[in-house]
C-alpha cells in the first residue's frame, strides 16, 4: 500500500520532519535557542547579568611581596587558644571535631562532606592568624581555612595547605568550585611541621601568608560578610585524615588592601 494513499500521518518521518523545519518554523527554532543561550547569562543568582572571563584568574601570585600586618595595635574580636573555650562553637557530626589538648582537633572520617569547626560569628573585614599543622591518617587530603562562609547560599573562598608542600586556593559560587591554585611554597612545612596563617581581608582582597611569606592575593567577588570555618578533608579514597589548629587570632582590618 502507498504511504501518500494513508494520508499525511502515514508520511515517511524523514519527509514530516523535513516539512516542519521549513518557512516560519525555522524562525522559531532560532528564537527559542537565542533565547536560551541569553537565558544562560542573564538572572544568575538574584537576577544580576554575569559575563565569565574564563582567562582571567582572581588569584595573583605576581605581585611585588607584601609583609604580614603587625597587629599588636589591632582591635581584637577574637582570641583564642583553646584552653578555655569562649564563643558559641558548632561543629561537623560527632566524632569529627573536639577540643583536645589544649587544640582544636578535626578528623574527616567519613565518606561524604567534611571535618569543620566554626565559633559562631560572621566578619566583614579581618585579620585571621592560627597555627594549624598535619596530625595523622592520609598524607592526602588538606587542611585550612574558609572565608565569609555564607550562610544561606554556602559561598566561601578557602585556603588549604597539604603535607607535599602545596596550598589550594579554593572559591564555592553559586555556579560551581573553582580551584584558583595549587602551587607548591617552600615556606610550607611537611610531615606534621606547625604552619601559621595569616590571612588579611579588606571588602574584596585577600592576602594570604604562611609563616610570613606571601603566597599571593585573591581579588574577586565574595560575600560580604560569613562565618570563618576551619576544615580538614581527606582524599576520598582514604579512610581519615586529621589536622589540628591553636593559637587563634582574629582581628579588625583598618589597614585598605596595600
Amino acid at each position: 500500500m502507498s504511504n501518500t494513499a494513508s494520508g499525511n500521518s502515514r508520511e515517511p518521518f524523514l519527509y514530516r520532519i523535513r516539512r516542519w523545519f521549513r518557512g516560519r518554523n525555522i524562525v522559531s527554532i532560532l528564537l527559542i535557542a537565542g533565547l536560551t543561550i541569553l537565558g544562560y547569562y542573564i538572572f544568575q543568582g538574584e537576577g544580576v547579568f554575569v559575563v565569565m572571563n574564563q582567562n582571567q584568574n582572581p588569584f595573583n601570585d605576581n605581585l611585588p611581596l607584601k609583609n604580614p600586618q603587625d597587629l599588636s595595635a589591632s582591635t581584637v574580636i577574637l582570641r583564642e587558644d583553646f584552653s578555655n573555650v569562649r564563643g558559641q562553637w558548632t561543629f561537623s557530626p560527632p566524632n569529627q571535631s573536639s577540643f583536645f589538648g589544649d587544640g582544636l582537633l578535626l578528623e574527616d572520617n567519613i565518606y561524604s562532606g567534611e571535618a569543620w569547626a566554626k565559633p559562631g560569628l560572621e566578619f566583614d573585614d579581618f585579620v585571621l592568624v592560627a597555627s594549624s599543622r598535619w596530625l595523622g591518617g592520609s598524607l592526602g587530603g588538606g587542611y585550612g581555612v574558609r572565608l565569609r562562609k555564607d550562610r544561606t547560599t554556602g559561598e566561601y573562598l578557602a585556603l588549604y595547605l597539604h603535607n607535599d608542600g602545596r596550598f589550594t586556593i579554593e572559591q564555592q559560587t553559586r555556579r560551581a568550585l573553582n580551584v584558583h591554585a595549587n602551587k607548591y611554597n617552600a615556606a610550607i612545612n611537611t610531615e606534621g611541621g606547625i604552619n601559621n596563617i595569616q590571612i588579611e581581608i579588606s571588602n574584596n582582597t585577600v592576602d594570604f601568608f604562611v609563616n610570613e611569606a606571601y603566597l599571593g592575593t585573591f581579588e574577586g567577588d565574595l560575600p560580604a560578610i560569613g562565618d570563618v570555618e576551619f576544615v580538614a578533608i581527606k582524599d576520598e579514597e582514604t579512610d581519615a585524615y586529621m589536622a589540628g589548629f591553636d593559637n587563634l587570632l582574629i582581628t579588625h582590618n583598618f589597614v585598605e588592601s596595600r
